[in-house]
């Protein structure tokens, strides 16, 4: 059953596919901002929020050296997309074989990298003395499972770009619960709390990766893993690291500076840092419903633009905008009217529930905003200009936001000041990758029709 879960995104009805293959990925984000969330919870009311905190404190660090390795995974996606587009099974092959392998040694890097630098990063990030202790204990064991995360992130990648989102969410749903489950018997039964937690992902992961590995070496579609494709070509790997680099750097970029943002919020206090942990939580879920169609019309994109089919690629453009903005607004006033009940699950703290509602207020009902930033910026990457995308993303997010802080912020150093630096930058970036996106696609077009042209001639 299984094997027929791949998509044609070149042809058929856009709605109903796009539909049918976002949802999976939609999701997926939820529940693993949801299991994530377990792990909040399970910390919260059988440990300390101390713990709770550590754990939140390792975010940006995290964020910084997986989402650099991001750009790799959606580059992954663009040219195994825009192969099967063209019907190009060699090339397909070709490229997952450089992304498995260059996934695997990247990840010993990183994980040898903050094994050892651990302590000094979270120490640069401003993170509380009285918390420093157990968040680097949760990033050090994190890190030791990152070559697995990064194969699995890649395996999903190359299944999302095939067409199929049913295996990633399967195998989620089996990690998930073995990660609830192992949470569970580390902190409450063993009374190792951060340390478990970080342990029970690590060990969840290794399941997932090793599920998908199992798939992949099977096929799907017309991807398959092959011993003989398992190794570095030169061209497959230029261009992957042509999109990589420019994405890698831009999504590294883009968690330096929030890494720069929360150093500035730890200042507030561990009070305030434990509720932005929380408010994470939650509002996590509006991004990450987003971020499955903004993934989803990657691989649409991708392929048509193999295709060519470019028409194709505005509807897909539009339905995805249109898809990410009314999802955004929905769930937004959701968690806006009814987010501090939902809170009361993750901590007890009536300090921590009212500080939450702080970026509430601020936040929650642009992130359709950044909803529809994400679907622009994936058309620029489906094009293959990481270089444009990352310049955009550099001036509209990271120039902006830190000179928000540098200048607007001290006027008034408030949380709602500091907080209203998102949906301002937002603002700015969907403005840049729309104006450049649309003219990059129109030249497209212009381009296919004169190659018509000349064939008639």
């Amino acid at each position: 059953m299984l094997r027929r879960k791949t998509m044609d995104m070149v042809n058929g009805p856009i709605l109903k596919n796009l539909f049918l293959f976002a949802l999976p990925i939609m999701a997926i984000n939820i529940l693993q901002v949801l299991f994530h969330a377990t792990d909040i919870a399970v910390l919260g009311i059988f440990s300390s929020d101390s713990a709770v905190a550590g754990t939140g404190a390792t975010s940006p660090v995290v964020n910084l050296f997986l989402g650099f390795f991001g750009g790799f995974a959606s580059g992954t996606n663009v040219l195994v997309g825009r192969a099967i587009g063209r019907n190009d099974k060699e090339s397909v092959k070709r490229h997952i074989g450089v992304s498995l392998v260059f996934g695997v040694l990247f990840g010993f890097v990183l994980m040898v990298i903050v094994l050892i630098g651990a302590r000094y990063f979270l120490i640069l990030m401003n993170c509380p003395e009285s918390i420093l202790d157990l968040a680097v204990v949760y990033l050090r064991i994190y890190f030791l499972g990152v070559p697995i995360i990064l194969f699995y992130n890649i395996c999903a990648a190359i299944m999302r770009s095939v067409g199929d989102t049913v295996r990633p969410f399967i195998y989620l749903i089996i990690g998930g619960v073995t990660n609830l489950i192992l949470n569970v018997f580390f902190v409450v039964v063993l009374k190792i709390d951060v340390a478990g937690v970080a342990l029970a992902t690590v060990l969840s992961k290794v399941l997932t990766a090793g599920l998908s590995l199992k798939a992949l070496l099977k096929g799907i579609g017309d991807a398959k893993i092959e011993k003989r494709h398992l190794r570095i070509y030169k061209e497959e790997l230029k261009e992957l690291l042509a999109l990589g680099i420019p994405a890698g750097i831009q999504t590294g970029l883009f968690n330096i500076t929030n890494i720069y943002l929360n150093a500035i919020l730890n200042g507030f206090g561990e009070v305030i840092m434990t509720a932005n942990t929380v408010c994470y939580q939650f509002d996590s879920m509006i991004t990450s419903a987003m971020t499955g169609f903004s993934l989803g019309a990657l691989s649409f994109f991708s392929q048509n633009m193999g295709a060519k089919e470019y028409g194709r690629v505005w509807k897909v453009l539009i339905y995805s905008v249109a898809i990410n903005f009314v999802v955004g607004i929905l769930l937004g006033g959701v968690l806006f009217f009814f987010g501090k009940y939902a809170f009361a699950f993750l901590t007890d703290n009536p300090v921590v529930i009212e500080y939450t509602e702080v970026r509430l207020k601020v936040i929650v009902l642009t992130y359709c905003l950044l909803g529809v930033m994400g679907v622009l910026e994936n058309l620029i990457k489906a094009m293959k200009k990481a270089i444009t995308s990352m310049l955009c993303s550099i001036l509209g997010t990271i120039v902006l936001s830190v000179a928000w802080m540098l200048f607007i912020f001290p006027i008034n150093p408030t949380l709602e000041m500091y907080y209203s630096v998102y949906p301002v930058s937002w603002v700015v970036s969907c403005i840049m990758f729309a104006c450049i996106g649309f003219v990059l696609l129109i030249k497209l077009q212009k381009t296919k029709k004169q190659e018509e042209l000349e064939k008639v001639a």
